[in-house]
């Protein structure tokens, strides 16, 4: 029995292993959306994994001197890119604030085609896509109100902007209108005139005539 011996082997070795996490932790971090798709049992693995590295930078953050110097170069040891070392003390160890662990989030996704290997996405909670332009619930209160407060003068924003182009159509629809029926009444009025003076001239005609039979 493995008494005190946590974690998944993966069917793999020990350094099969480290190295395997040390490559996920470095696409989780480096990557625009700060989010992997893998395997339930990865994501599970690498979540414990990711956020001691992520404790370890904001807790460098507190330090000067060689003691932060020292939290950076034990992260290195663990990952081997410098950019996803730049990329975790730089952006994202800031960025987490005073939040007090809980960096990263595991998204079940159900089995994928093939296999039949249950999958899952781990991403970090502060840097989760914005859904329907909502922050995620993992970011501070405060950030929540900033992000609804926005969102509604966006909203007026659009509001406003939406009547005063509608008013600026109607306006327009009724200078269109107007000028329709000034022009049917001009043409009525022609019409009207015309008629009226071809009845004029065929009385005069009629007249005529019967002036000419009397005669």
């Amino acid at each position: 029995m493995r008494h005190l011996n946590s974690g998944r082997k993966l069917n793999r070795t020990a350094s099969h292993r480290r190295a395997l996490m040390s490559n996920m932790a470095t696409s989780l971090i480096i990557s625009d959306e700060k989010r992997i798709k893998t395997t339930e049992a990865k994501a599970k693995e690498l979540r414990p994994y990711v956020e001691k590295l992520i404790s370890r930078a904001c807790k460098a953050q507190q330090m000067e001197g060689p003691a932060g110097l020292h939290a950076r170069r034990v992260v290195a040891r663990l990952i081997k890119s410098k950019q996803a070392v730049q990329e975790l003390f730089d952006a994202i160890a800031p960025a987490m604030g005073d939040r007090p662990g809980g960096y990263t989030r595991v998204v079940k996704l159900g089995t994928r085609r093939g296999d039949g290997a249950r999958t899952a996405i781990i991403e970090l909670v502060d840097f989760a896509a914005e859904r329907d332009g909502a922050y995620s619930s993992g970011r501070s209160k405060k950030s929540r109100q900033a992000a609804e407060e926005s969102m509604i003068e966006q909203t007026i924003g659009s509001a406003v902007e939406a009547m005063e182009n509608a008013g600026d159509a109607v306006e327009e629809a009724v200078e269109d209108i107007t000028d329709t029926v000034e022009e049917v009444v001009e043409e009525v009025a022609e019409k009207v005139d015309e008629v009226v003076s071809d009845n004029d001239e065929s009385n005069e005609e009629s007249t005529d005539d019967s002036e000419e039979d009397k005669k």
